[in-house]
């Protein structure tokens, strides 16, 4: 996490690496265009960010972590 300026207030936010965006696609089983076509992320965009060309802004950022928590399956004991 970092704490980064949104707006007027700090806010902390999570910080996604190349490699995290594209383990999280992958841990989808999404092409990047498929990604990018389900969650309105310009293909150019999720491109740059695995390229390590770019990083997801702040607002993309906190998307990309709503995303990663949807995606975990919760632990279950099964007795």
């Amino acid at each position: 996490m970092a704490t980064e300026r949104y707006g007027s207030i700090c806010v902390e936010v999570p910080d996604f690496t190349s490699d995290d965006i594209k383990k999280l696609r992958a841990g989808l089983g999404l092409s990047q265009y498929e990604f990018a076509g389900r969650y309105g992320i310009p293909i150019y965009s999720i491109q740059a960010w695995e390229a390590g060309k770019r990083r997801p802004n702040v607002s993309r950022r906190m998307a990309l972590q709503k995303i990663a928590d949807e995606q975990e399956v919760p632990n279950t004991a099964v007795s």
